[in-house]
């Protein structure tokens, strides 16, 4: 499916400004090597795609995404807003660095990934609110998160990446260790 120029170039100010049902960012030959930040508004059901020349990435910052379609190697980083559901698949990169998202579902037969930075990260492969397993922990702000898994399989499609956080008492011993050491050059 192509989008004429005028219409990407529509989509592309209803993404940032304005709330919308359903929302088609492909790249393609529409508008060759752009991507898009989503800052604010509703958006009921977004499906990031590439057409011809290669895969895109979606950057979320804010606002609101009921379905998230993540398709085709196309890469899609959240680190703000609310998306209740993410649903990555062929070969598609959803980031996770912050926001409130709901649940994950991956199809079955993919190379989908879905990476999520933070700290203190646990998961389990059952349970949660479809039985089908969870992920929490925290992201880099400190905001605590919980992600519900929907499906067995898409467990085995996400990646956490534990970034640990040093505790205040070995951040203070570090800055002492170089506050000492640059004194002791000067003597």
């Amino acid at each position: 499916m192509k989008i004429g120029n005028a219409l990407a170039l529509v989509i592309l100010t209803v993404l940032t400004t304005s709330n919308v049902c359903t929302a088609y960012y492909y790249d393609g030959d529409v508008i060759p090597g752009t991507d898009t930040v989503i800052e604010e508004g509703d958006i009921c059901h977004l499906i990031v795609a590439d057409c011809a020349s290669g895969p895109i990435t979606v950057d979320i910052l804010g606002g609101n995404v009921n379905i998230l379609n993540v398709i085709y190697s196309s890469e899609v980083n959240i680190s703000g807003g609310r998306v209740r559901n993410v649903l990555p698949s062929d070969s598609a990169t959803v980031n996770l660095y912050g926001g409130q998202i709901d649940n994950i579902k991956a199809s079955c037969e993919d190379n989908s990934v879905v990476n999520v930075f933070g700290y203190d990260l646990a998961s389990a492969n059952i349970g949660g609110s479809y039985d089908d397993g969870w992920i929490s922990g925290f992201w880099a702000d400190e905001t605590a998160f919980r992600i519900d898994l929907y499906h067995s399989n898409t467990y085995s499609h996400i990646v956490l990446h534990d970034t640990a956080i040093p505790e205040p008492a070995t951040v203070l011993l570090l800055g002492l260790g170089a506050l000492a050491f640059a004194r002791k050059r000067r003597v």
